[in-house]
């Protein structure tokens, strides 16, 4: 029995791993219509986006951006606080 997986744009045929655009015009999307109709015919779920990974930025990377972005002009780089002691 052929089953479908939904994609972002299309289908995916799992017995082959075709990616089916969702074409009016490309007869594997209309076949695929075809085997929606039939009863008890339900695709799989599409897969979750990846989870979004946030790496931590030091001082001198966050400059680098600020400058980068414009925020901050290039010789604006801030000099080190020093660190109060016990």
């Amino acid at each position: 029995m052929t089953t479908y997986k939904l994609t972002e744009n299309g289908v995916l045929r799992t017995a082959d791993g075709a990616h089916i655009p969702s074409d009016s015009n490309n007869r594997h999307w209309q076949e695929y219509l075809e085997w929606l109709l039939e009863p008890g015919n339900v695709p799989d779920p599409a897969d979750p986006p990846p989870a979004l990974v946030v790496a931590p930025l030091d001082a001198e990377e966050l400059y680098d951006m600020l400058v980068v972005k414009g925020v901050v002009a290039a010789g604006d780089r801030p000099r080190p606080r020093a660190v109060a002691g016990p």
